[in-house]
Order: structure tokens, then sequence, then C-alpha cells
């Protein structure tokens, strides 16, 4: 037994098995003893062989792939591949050069079995049609140039031919016995082919069922073209220029289920399609078909798809779907429809889809009397209406169950969200020329089922459109938006004010944001004093900026002189030239001022406490003003710290920072103190001491004649209870009375009492006495004149 059969039977074997894949051809290929003229270098799904290349799937097993790459397609070798090509039934062959019968290639490789063969558009037949010994079921060919034998014995093998393909090809007719001796065959396609433009007599082959003549250039159908085709299910002959079509052309399709066909004709015969009962889709479209009569249709009962899009149809009116009492898929885009009749689908209600693209509707209806078209239709779900020239979505549009609205490329200008149908989850209304779209928060309900198409608007960057961006953000609708405000800062977007509600010295009034806050800008108008506020002008606002900075104004106003002042919450005063406030200026509305670049230079603590005291002011701007340098300022500064913003980098006139100035007052603070202790110290000491010892003071002080109103001799002698005591003898009573007496004591020192001992013995007790005293005792010091010594 040769090798290559014991190969062969192992791999069906393992086919069998399961053991072995059936496509694995490298596998197979490299398993050979010996090598053969093809071989596999690195891709196992490829082989390559001399003139061409196989390759295939592993997603279809049976399909295999042989590409020449412009050579001619041809297996000179006398032993065909030993490799298992048994599951191999359809070859699809690519750029390849076909000389020879293709049997005869295919046998030379070892591939026996093929059924269905695809040539490409790369692929040239040098002869007649090469496919003679073989049986296919299909056949495509996207030849272009292709020579069809007159006899029409194209495919003289395939007995069991199913299905073919002709397609872009440059054949200009069919010969009239073409593929007639094909009695399975179920589907044609001769398409593509811009020189046919006649076809046979009669299509010889009553077992079609499906006929694609479509993309060709016929031009006439006659009543014998498909007299034969008694089994004929589907037709399509769109893409064909027929201008001239026979009224009974369709006499013996009985079974027609779908119909396609462009017609450039303004009218269709009569009765075209009386016999067509089976007829369940009817596309008519890419012609010049103006009119349709009423009766046109009126037998196709079981029509459920009916399209007549591409035509010259201005107005739909009459009876023209009254009959077509399941009709679901009704589609006229690119028409010139303009109206449509209030009971055009009066009978009509099983349609659920409504196609209208691109025609000429300014209005739906045409006339506001008019009820809506759509309101029989109690399946309807969507309605497309793309590219007319709608201004706004009228009350059709609230249709019970419609659930999908198409209105892209129109001239609708605004939207309201809390109007649109509750049923509807798609609303389309991209490019159109929207600005505006309202939505009123209190009562929206919930729409996350709606999705809202809005891309290519010109909307309005302003502060109505931040209810809708909010909304989106939330969740509570979802929509499909331009790059540009998926993105978009709502913060900045705002509103100019009515002009009767704005000072007419500024420059704009502006509700700016989703807090809707009012800034009226009157800077650089070089004004004097600020501008009167409008009372009413808070309305809706939750907040009021009043900016006049860079102007030359003096004096802030009152809320007696300038009632709308009381409303402002921001007050930016920059680059002006205030020198003074007062709580007069203040008011409790106020949550930010701004007084940069100033001259003020008063700040009192009944200011500063009210200040303090504002309950929404949180920041206060104060730099580059002109403030002293001095303590009690700085102090008051320091209890506004809170309030102030970049509170360090005020400066006082010298350019000193505040900071530091205040950290100098608080060095002085504390000498001050310590030094006022010291002092109070001393001083204390100093009473201590005097307390202590104030009677030897004053007698310090008196016998020094010093301070003599602090020490007198009644101060002196208040402890005692004599001034002096003399001895002296009897002898010298005389010079002691009238001399020493008057002179020595009395002129001399001013004492209270003179007790005068006349004898010697008794100046001696007296001495006694003396030292007994309590002067003694209290260490207290005393004159003692003693006369006893002294020579007289």
């Amino acid at each position: 037994m040769s090798q290559r059969v014991i190969l062969t039977l192992l791999i069906t074997i393992g086919i069998v098995l399961g053991l072995v894949d059936a496509v694995d051809l490298c596998q197979q290929l490299r398993a050979l003893p010996t090598p053969g003229p093809c071989s596999c270098p690195g891709v196992d799904s490829k082989m390559l062989c001399p003139d061409f290349e196989m390759y295939y799937e592993y997603n279809d097993s049976a399909l295999l792939y042989i590409a020449c790459k412009g050579k001619e397609l041809q297996f000179n070798h006398t032993d065909p591949l030993s490799v298992d090509f048994s599951e191999i039934s359809k070859l699809e062959v690519k750029s390849c050069v076909v000389n020879v019968p293709l049997k005869d290639t295919l046998d030379a490789i070892g591939i026996r079995d093929v059924r269905a063969v695809h040539f490409d558009s790369l692929t040239r037949f040098e002869n007649p049609l090469p496919l003679s010994g073989l049986n296919l079921t299909k056949v495509e060919i996207n030849v272009e140039h292709i020579t069809l034998p007159n006899d029409g014995n194209l495919l003289p093998d395939s007995e069991q031919l199913e299905e073919f393909l002709l397609c872009y090809s440059d054949i200009n007719s069919l010969p009239n016995n073409f593929l007639s001796d094909k009695s399975h065959l179920k589907s044609l396609y001769i398409s593509g082919s811009k020189n046919l433009k006649n076809l046979p007599q009669v299509i010889p082959i009553p077992s079609l069922e499906k006929l694609y003549l479509d993309q060709n250039n016929i031009s006439t159908i006659t009543s014998e073209h498909f007299s034969l085709l008694s089994n004929l299910k589907i037709l399509d002959l769109k893409q064909n220029p027929i201008k001239t079509i026979a009224e009974d052309a369709f006499k013996s399709n009985l079974e027609l289920k779908r119909l396609h066909l462009q017609f450039d004709g303004p009218r269709l015969p009569e009765g075209i399609f009386r016999t067509l009962t089976m007829l369940t889709e009817l596309k008519i479209v890419n012609g010049q078909l103006e009119h349709i009569q009423d009766d046109l249709f009126s037998n196709q009962k079981q029509l459920r798809t009916l399209d007549l899009s591409g035509n010259q149809l201005t107005v739909l009116q009459g009876s023209i779907f009254h009959r077509l009492n399941v009709l679901e898929h009704l589609e006229i885009n690119d028409n010139h429809l303009n109206a449509i009749s209030r009971n055009i689908f009066s009978m009509s209600n099983k349609l659920r889809n409504i196609s209208l693209n691109r025609n000429q509707f300014t209005k739906i209806p045409a006339h506001p009397s008019d009820i809506s078209p759509f309101n029989h239709l109690t399946f309807l779900e969507k309605i497309e209406l793309e590219s007319n020239s709608l201004t706004e979505i009228g009350s059709w549009a609230n249709h019970a169950t419609l659930a999908v609205l198409q209105l892209s490329y129109n001239s609708i200008r605004q939207l309201n969200i809390n109007t649109i149908p509750r049923n509807l989850h798609h609303l389309n209304l991209a490019y159109n020329k929207i600005e505006h779209i309202d939505v009123d928060e209190e009562t929206l309900v919930n729409r996350q089922d709606l999705l809202l198409s809005l891309e290519g608007n010109p909307l309005t960057s302003d502060c109505k459109l931040i209810n809708f961006i909010q909304t989106v953000r939330k969740g509570s609708l979802k929509a499909h938006l331009s790059k540009q405000y998926e993105n978009l800062n709502i913060d900045q977007l705002y509103c100019d004010l009515e002009p009767s509600l704005c000072p007419h010295e500024c420059n704009s009034c502006r509700v700016i944001g989703p807090e809707r806050q009012l800034v009226l800008n009157c800077s650089y108008k070089n004004l004097e004093k600020v501008p009167p506020i409008p009372p009413d002008i808070y309305r809706n606002s939750s907040s009021i900026v009043l900016d006049v900075r860079n102007n030359s104004i003096r004096l802030l106003p009152t809320t007696h002189s300038n009632p709308g002042f009381g409303l402002i919450n921001t007050l930016l005063l920059d680059n002006n030239l205030l020198e003074t406030w007062s709580v007069a200026n203040l008011h409790s509305n106020l949550s930010m001022i701004s007084l940069n670049n100033n001259a003020l230079y008063n700040l009192d603590r009944r200011l500063v406490e009210f200040i303090m005291g504002l309950p929404n002011l949180k920041n206060l701007h104060l730099l580059n003003n002109h403030w002293p340098c001095h303590c009690k300022l700085a102090k008051q500064m320091h209890w506004l710290q809170s309030k102030i913003v970049n509170f360090t980098a005020l400066t006082c006139d010298s350019g000193r920072k505040l900071t530091e100035f205040e950290e100098s007052c608080e060095n002085d603070m504390l000498a001050f103190v310590l030094i006022s202790f010291i002092i109070l110290t001393l001083i204390a000491s100093g009473f201590a001491f005097y307390y202590r010892h104030h009677s030897s003071i004053k007698k310090w002080l008196f016998v020094n004649q010093l301070c003599l109103g602090c020490a007198s001799e009644v101060d002196v002698d208040t402890d005692f209870q004599y001034d002096a005591f003399i001895s002296y003898s009897h002898r010298d009573e005389s010079f002691i009375a009238h001399e020493l007496f008057w002179q020595k004591l009395v002129y001399a020192m001013p004492h209270r009492d003179v007790v005068q001992l006349q004898r010697e013995q008794k100046a001696q007790r007296a001495e006694q006495h003396l030292r007994n005293s309590s002067l003694r005792e209290s260490n207290r010091k005393r004159e003692q004149l003693d006369l006893a010594d002294i020579a007289l």
C-alpha cells in the first residue's frame, strides 16, 4: 500500500474520531516523508506552491482560497499533493488567469469535491467559461470580461446548479436559452452590468424563485419577460432606467412576495399589480413617479412594507392606502411632499413606522384646523421627518404610542422639555436651529427613559441653558450634545437684564450662573458716586454684585439715599478715591466688600464692631489704602483679621506691613507694662519703708531742717513726754533762766516743755529717769544737755 493511501486512511480515521482537524493542511503536508512541490514555510493556514498559494479560514473549514497574484493558474506536476482535500467543497479563485478548464487544475492538485466556485473581479478568463466537467451547485462570477456561449450551454455538467451569480460584467445581452437546461436553478443574479439593456424575450427558467436584475441598463419590461416564472417569489429590478412596463408584466407571477422596481415615468399602468395578491414588500424607488392612482394598491392586502422613496411625489391624498390593512412600514423619502391629507391613513391602522425624510413639509397638518393624519394609527411607534422645513413640533407628536421621532435637519428654533410627549423614548433634533431650551424644574417629571439628540444646534450659551444642562447632568434626562456643550462651564453663562431695570450709568446688567447672580457692571465709567439701584431689580436673582471699580467715587451711599443699595451682596469698589467710610455705608446683606486701592484712613472701634456683627460678610479687601501707622489702627485691624482677605499683605502709609507694626506695638506695650510694674513696685516699697520708719524719717528731716512742711515739732514729739532735760546746779539757775533757755533753747530749737531741776541731786535722778524712759526703749535719739560738766 502506498504512503499516500496510508496517510489518507490515517487522517480520515482521525477526522472521524475527532483527533485531527480536517483543514489542517500544513500539518498533513509536513507529515509527508518526502517534500512535494508545495510547502508551508511559516503560517500553518497557508500553503505555497510554485504558481499560486492556498489558504483557508478557521471559521469555515469547507472554504479554500487559491490566489495567483496575477499569474496563470496551473499545477504542472504528475502526482497530486498527498494532502486530504475531501472536506473542501467551496473554492474562491483570486487574481488568477484561467486558461485551462478549472477541473483539470483541481484534479492535478487533488481537489475533487468542489460544489461552489467564486471568481473575484481580478480574475481573467482567456477562453469561454472554463467550468466544464464540474458538477457545481453555486457559481459566482465577478469577472468584468466574459463571453457567454450563444447556445446558452454555459455550465454543461452542472445539472444540480441552484444559484448563479454574474455581477459587474461587460455583457450587453443574455442568450434566449440562457441556463434553460438548469431545472434546479432557484436563484439568478445578473447585476451591475451597465451594458445590459435587453433581456431574453422570455426567461426560460421556470424553477426560479429569486431573480435579481438590479443595477443594469434595462429600459423596457414586456409582458413576456417573466411569463414562465410562475414560482418567482423575489424580483429585483431596481436601478434600471425602466421607462416602459407592460400592464400585465407580472400576470404570471402569482407567488411574488417581494418586488423592487425603478420606474422613470410619471405614473404606472393602472392594473400593473392587480395579480400580485401575495405581495408583502413593494419598493418603487429612485424613479420619476409623480402620481399614484387611488386603486393602484387595491389588491395588495398582504402588503407590509411599501417604499416609494426617491420619486417626484408632491401630495399624499385620496384613498391610495385604504386597502393596505396590514401595512406596517411606509417609506416615502426623497420626494417633494408638502402635505398629507387628514384621512390618508384612516384604514391603515397597523402602521408602525412612517419615514418621510427629505421632503418639503413645513407644517403637519398643513392647516391648523385639520386634525393630525396620524390619529388613526393605534400601533404607530416611529415617525421620521428628517431634512424637511418644520419649524415646530406640533400637537401631532402627542401620540399615545409614538416612541421614536426623528426630526433632525429641520428648522426648529425652540424646545420646551416639559412639552415633549411623555411616551417618546428618542427625540432626534440634531442639526436644527434651536437656540433656546426651556426647562421648568418644578413641573419637570423624571425623563430618564428619553434620549434627546441635539448635536449641531446653535444653542445660545446663556443663563437659559443652565437649567437644561443641570437636568442632563443630574441624570433626569439623557441628551447627546455637541462637544462644546458637554463640558460647558455653566458658572459663566449669563443673560442680560431688561434695559429698563439696568441703571443707565452701567455697562451691563447680567444674571450669571446657576445661582442666578445679578452683576451690575458699572466699571470704567468715570463715576463720582454710586449710581442709583432700582429697588425692584432683585426679582429672581439670588444675589446682586455691584461692580463700580476704576471710577472716581469719593463717598459711599447709604440705604436712605440709595434704597436699592441695601440689596447689594457683593460690593466691588477697587481703584476709586474713597477716603472715609462709616457704619451708615454698610448693611446686613453684604457678603463681600472690596475696597483695594482707595485712600481710606479711618477705622474706629464702632465701625469695627459693626463690621464684625454683619451676619453675611465673609470677605473684606482693604489693600493699598492710606492707613496711618499707629498701634490703635493695628489693633483694630487685628480684630478684623478673620474677615480681611490677605491680611498679612496690609500696609500703612509708610509702606510697612501692619503685621510687623503690630508686633512692634506689642513689644512697646510689654516694655511699658514692665516699667510701670517696676515703678509701682518701687513706690510700694517706699511707702512700706516710710510706714515702718516714718518717725525716724520725720525726726531726721526736722533735725536737718529739711522739708519742714512734712515734719513739724509736733510730729517729732508725738511719742515723747518731754522735749529736753537740763541738769544744772542752783548756782547756774540765773544763767539758765535768762540766757541759755532763751538763746540756746527757745530760739534755737522749738521744744515744747522745759523742766527745770534746781538741784544737782535731782539732776542725777533725772538722768536715771531718762535712761529708763520709753525713748530709750523705743531706740529713739533724744538731745540731752548735761550742764554739770560744762564750765559755765
